[in-house]
């Protein structure tokens, strides 16, 4: 927090306050028509005729519209050209995990469809949204998830994926291989679930522009001091690149960890991002022990004991 980003706090804290009022005028509008047009729809099955016709475009460009006024982020795109041929191979999309935007930009230029647990179907507004998108509703086993929403698919979730994956009355599916956000400049190992079966992916690459606020969400010590200032920033800039869709090689169709492997790579070198040696579960173990980074963005810190250290999860010294 250098004297310049406490004077684009302050500045920017009533046009802040505007871009609330206005999302949380037309917001209940988006829901309401949401909700009507969802009306005698089942999760799970595709949306057709009219409520297809109509949905799409309206959440595209509801979802501009939060972008830009609720969240000030102006992405610049290239590569949509590849889009067409990812709906052609039925390609599933890959994408770089950076922040909590990452899936409005997504939503506002491709409107992929994704995967959630049952309940999510249930939660206001949010519930609605994910239906329109045609997620994926699965039953997480052994929670309190089971028999909650008596539509949720109870198959493997990998072969869900990849029934839905190539299913032409469904969108494109979206995954985050890394299964959580981090530091926008490194890629966490990927999960071979998008990659099981030897599907072609397309790789789409998220990268925010910023000069002095770090746009990742990652371990934070607080998650609304972090979304305060981005919300402060004079304006965001982002960039999403889709690539040519990736076709495996036989090899890549036989080990799918190799396959994941490839396709980082790929992904790391266009990004100019380092490869890291861990993954989601590292993720978890941070967050178990508490590691964070203050809330200046500047120092390590670790709620609770030395446990963490002790484990070898971060430096003694």
């Amino acid at each position: 927090m250098t004297p310049y980003e406490w004077f684009k706090f302050v500045v920017m804290m009533p046009m802040f306050l505007f871009r609330c009022f206005l999302t949380i005028l037309f917001m209940p509008f988006v829901f309401v028509v949401l909700r009507i047009c969802l009306l005698g729809t089942t999760i799970n099955e595709p949306i057709v005729g009219w409520r297809k016709a109509f949905i799409r475009p309206f959440l595209m460009y509801w979802a501009h519209v939060l972008l830009h006024i609720g969240f000030n982020i102006w992405p610049s795109l290239t590569g949509y050209e590849n889009i067409s041929k990812a709906y052609e191979w039925r390609a599933t999309m890959v994408f770089n995990h950076v922040s909590y935007t990452d899936g409005i930009m997504l939503g506002a230029y491709f409107l992929p469809c994704g995967l959630a647990k049952a309940t999510v179907a249930d939660i206001p507004f949010f519930g609605s949204f994910t239906k329109a998108c045609s997620f994926l509703f699965v039953e997480r086993r052994g929670s309190s998830d089971e028999a909650k929403t008596v539509h949720a698919s109870r198959a493997r979730t990998t072969e869900l994926i990849h029934r839905r994956a190539a299913d032409p009355r469904f969108p494109l599916f979206a995954i985050a291989p890394e299964g959580t956000c981090k530091q926008e400049d490194v890629l966490l190992k990927f999960s071979s679930g998008a990659f099981v079966g030897g599907r072609p992916v397309v790789p789409v690459l998220l990268k925010y522009r910023s000069k002095y606020f770090h746009q990742a969400w990652g371990r934070v010590e607080n998650s609304f001091w972090h979304f305060m200032r981005q919300q402060t920033q004079f304006i965001n800039h982002a960039d999403i690149e889709v690539l040519p869709p990736y076709m495996p090689s036989p090899e890549e169709r036989e080990d799918p960890r190799l396959y994941a492997e490839n396709v980082r790579r790929l992904m790391a070198k266009k990004l100019g991002a380092q490869l890291s040696p861990q993954g989601l579960k590292d993720q978890q173990l941070l967050k178990q022990h508490g590691i964070c980074v203050d809330w200046t963005g500047r120092r390590l810190k670790m709620k609770g004991s030395s446990a963490a250290k002790d484990a070898g999860i971060v430096p003694k010294h």
